[in-house]
């Protein structure tokens, strides 16, 4: 299923860029749902940067029947991102630690600038959840299948959205630093 949404960020595009790219660990006391990101990867190939961070996110972003359930690695992840500086895109996937291949995640994200102190993170997407691996009987899992996919959807749509909120609230610490 495909999903796509647009946030806009008090900020020239340029140093939003270097914010998601470069600067994504000092984002971490502004998202409630991650408790770390370590940079665990970055190859540079002329414009092009692949960057892989690891993510330790916590319950706090889980319903609260859940969480009892929900251990710390079922909230760790892998990102892997594809920069592509002149352009202002990120391609990316993610991969769970836990439940491999449970999912497949990822997308293509633009960066761009809207005026001289707005920029617009476009994020678009797509999740894959592949039945076979689901915990539950074959035909109880193509069933449940779509509903889970819709379902993690709407989880991923406002955890996505934290991130450029993060940038929002890190700029907004920083001017009233200064």
């Amino acid at each position: 299923m495909d999903f796509s949404f647009r946030a806009q960020i008090s900020g020239p595009v340029d140093r939003v860029l270097v914010m998601l790219r470069d600067r994504l660990t000092d984002l971490v006391p502004f998202l409630d749902t991650v408790d770390a990101i370590e940079e665990v990867g970055r190859e540079v190939s002329g414009p092009q940067i692949t960057i892989t961070n690891a993510w330790q996110g916590n319950a706090r972003g889980v319903p609260a029947f859940a969480r009892p359930f929900v251990s710390r690695g079922m909230t760790a992840w892998r990102d892997v991102a594809i920069w592509d500086t002149e352009q202002r895109t990120v391609a990316w996937t993610f991969e769970p630690n836990k439940f491999k291949n449970l999912y497949t995640c990822g997308g293509l994200n633009y960066i761009r600038p809207v005026g001289d102190e707005t920029t617009e993170l476009e994020i678009n997407g797509s999740l894959v959840i592949h039945p076979e691996h689901l915990p539950l009987p074959g035909p109880l899992a193509r069933k449940f299948a779509p509903r889970i996919t819709q379902w993690v959807i709407g989880k991923i749509q406002p955890n996505l959205l934290l991130v450029p909120q993060a940038i929002q609230k890190f700029f907004e610490a920083e001017h009233a630093e200064a």
